[in-house]
């Protein structure tokens, strides 16, 4: 998914453009004008993991086996750890992972791939996770 930054604004010329930057010149105060095409953002897309570990040996297990997996479907890890700290409501993770992918189709794939999933009776052996697939920039 693409969209248009808010921080770049209508122009006369029905471009859209940064405000106070210039691509024609090196001025910061100038307002010229940039391509729409300049101005999207592409869309990431994100696997976020809560999880807690019930076999601690099986999750090791796991664990070997998932990196290279993650990293061979365009994946890179973004978070990984049990320092977790509860600010407000009822979500108190024990363990929290995010990785990102270049897309939110990407990310999908990862989790519905045969290379992921082949590995489900371990991880669910391991450990007890709720999984959520989300878009972001």
């Amino acid at each position: 998914m693409r969209y248009h930054s808010p921080t770049y604004l209508p122009c006369p010329l029905r471009l859209r453009r940064p405000a106070g930057v210039c691509t024609r010149v090196a001025e910061p105060t100038c307002d010229s004008c940039r391509t729409a095409r300049e101005s999207e953002v592409v869309m990431k897309g994100y696997v976020i993991v809560d999880t807690e570990v019930i076999d601690q040996e099986a999750y090791s297990q796991f664990l070997e086996r998932i990196p290279g997996i993650v990293e061979g479907q365009g994946g890179r890890f973004i978070v990984r750890t049990s320092d977790v700290e509860p600010v407000e409501g009822g979500w108190a993770p024990k363990r929290l992972v995010i990785m990102e992918f270049d897309s939110l189709e990407a990310a999908r794939n990862f989790v519905t791939s045969d290379e992921y999933t082949s590995h489900d009776d371990l991880r669910h052996r391991a450990a007890r996770a709720r999984i959520v697939v989300v878009e972001g920039a």
